[in-house]
């Protein structure tokens, strides 16, 4: 009994130091976006145009790793957005709209993750040129394109060297900024998704893990193999043995909902799965 106390005292001890240790690694937006303004005011200049720039939500934080190599992402969708997404004042007064564009850049939290959304109130992408040149760059198929609804669309701009742009701008290049935003946050264990109105604008969100430092698992042995499920993807764990079969497959019923069985050791093809964990 002393020695269980003891224990759980050790156990209560290294999670406040666990906690303590990633708060220390947390540190807030602004540290990286406190360059945007200048970055977007110059390049409005550049290519003149009005732009109108705000941030909100720059006090939230996030793991120091993430924010360092989100920095260059968000840099591409921002010049995307002010050389892309915001048209010339004339144009946007012959539209209707007002002659300086706006774009915003919004961070709030979610539980353990972070949703980071660039906004601009342009022109918006246009589905047609998208699929011009999807078939045009063998992206994607005709046939394939007709059954994609504007979302999955709109989300070709990721696919490596894409671009609608006929000229290369120094600003945005061709292509090469929206695959590194892609390819940076897959890496980063989070997600990017697009968004946007014909002649009222795009919103690019990426979704983050607020750390990646530490990552409670679960361990399963499946035949002679460990494996380490993230808690976060964990809704519940039972027991059962009474497992029925429906139109010729396993199921269990669990709180009157009907569940299927997967087998993880024929699922993963693991060595001496005979005693693997299902």
């Amino acid at each position: 009994d002393s020695a269980s106390e003891n224990l759980n005292e050790l156990d209560k001890i290294t999670a406040n130091l666990q906690n303590t240790v990633m708060d220390m690694r947390l540190i807030p937006l602004k540290k990286v976006v406190g360059k945007f303004p200048r970055l977007v005011r110059d390049l409005s200049r550049d290519l003149d145009k009005d732009v109108e720039f705000t941030i909100e939500g720059e006090d939230i934080e996030l793991d120091r790793t993430i924010l360092t190599e989100i920095s260059d992402p968000l840099m591409h969708i921002l010049r995307n957005a002010v050389d892309h997404g915001i048209e010339p004042p004339a144009e946007r007064e012959a539209a209707g709209k007002p002659r300086t564009g706006h774009i915003e850049l919004s961070a709030s939290r979610e539980r353990d993750h972070v949703i980071i959304e660039v906004r601009d109130d342009g022109g918006g992408l246009d589905v047609e040129a998208i699929k011009s040149k999807a078939i045009e760059q063998e992206i994607r198929t005709p046939g394939e394109l007709e059954t994609m609804d504007d979302s999955a669309i709109y989300d070709l701009v990721f696919h490596p060297g894409f671009s609608t742009a006929d000229e290369v701008t120094d600003t945005s290049g061709r292509g090469v900024g929206m695959d590194v935003v892609h390819d940076t946050v897959t890496q980063l264990d989070g997600s990017v998704n697009v968004e946007s109105e014909p002649g009222e604008g795009t919103t690019v969100a990426l979704r983050l893990p607020v750390t990646m430092a530490i990552v409670k698992v679960l361990f399963v042995q499946v035949g002679d193999e460990e494996y380490g499920v993230p808690i976060k993807n964990v809704d519940e764990i039972t027991r059962t043995d009474e497992i029925k079969l429906v139109n010729g497959r396993e199921v269990i019923k669990h709180n009157d909902e009907i569940y299927p069985v997967i087998d993880l050791g024929e699922t993963f093809d693991v060595p001496g799965r005979a005693a693997a964990a299902t």
